[in-house]
């Protein structure tokens, strides 16, 4: 959904990557499901949508939508 002023329509979306120090592979197993339900609670609690999410074992891509 874009949002819109009187002047103008936008859509704005946010792009976030993660590395682990060294890119260890350490986001598997049960770190990659907790993670998971957390980044899930904060984009709930912060009012934004997950477009996308991508948890890998050496790093993460997260893009968000504003819903407000």
């Amino acid at each position: 959904m874009r949002k819109s002023t009187c002047n103008a329509t936008y859509d704005i979306q946010y792009h976030f990557v993660w590395i682990p120090k060294y890119r260890k592979r350490a986001l598997k197993g049960l770190i990659k499901e907790r993670l998971d339900q957390l980044l899930h609670d904060c984009a709930e609690i912060n009012q934004f949508e997950i477009m996308e999410l991508s948890i890998q074992p050496d790093h993460i891509h997260l893009l968000l939508k504003s819903c407000v």
